[in-house]
């Protein structure tokens, strides 16, 4: 029986540390198949659908001057089921 994955929406901009928004995104991507694939050696379908959406499509490069290929814009999102909004690093 398949499970309908979950749809997550990462928030990206210029200001998002690297670490938590690939970190954010390779955690949750694992989800659901991670274990059965290293544990069992047998395939499983992913529990979550995650995308890195920004306010455009077009690539940018966030702190730590990291380029970023977001996924879709905001714009782009019709359906979502979480969001999530990765750290920033914000000059003061």
């Amino acid at each position: 029986m398949a499970i309908k994955p979950i749809n997550i929406s990462i928030l990206a901009t210029p200001n998002t540390t690297a670490s938590n928004l690939y970190g954010l995104f390779d955690v949750f991507s694992s989800v659901g198949f991670g274990w059965d694939n290293i544990v069992y050696a047998r395939p499983a379908e992913p529990r979550f659908n995650v995308r890195i959406v920004a306010a455009k499509r077009e690539p940018f490069r966030c702190a730590g001057n990291v380029p970023v290929s977001p996924h879709c814009s905001v714009e782009d999102v019709a359906d979502t089921d979480i969001v999530l909004v990765a750290s920033l690093n914000v000059p003061t």
